[in-house]
């Protein structure tokens, strides 16, 4: 699984027209340590933005 998640991540960080990175999925799962790792270790640079949906947010963020 883990690997599943780097390749993943490292294809999208070689695209060349890649669109921003959103990550969701339940609490607690790590989501902020993937990203923060992540950053460190394949990254120059990052840019995190935490955000607690509310309902007025959860349209613009919506497929």
């Amino acid at each position: 699984m883990e690997r599943d998640i780097y390749s993943w991540l490292k294809n999208w960080k070689n695209e060349k027209r890649r669109k921003p990175l959103i990550i969701r999925g339940a609490r607690q799962v790590g989501k902020t340590w993937l990203v923060e790792y992540f950053g460190k270790k394949f990254l120059n640079s990052l840019l995190k933005s935490i955000l607690n949906f509310s309902h007025i947010l959860k349209p613009v963020f919506q497929h």
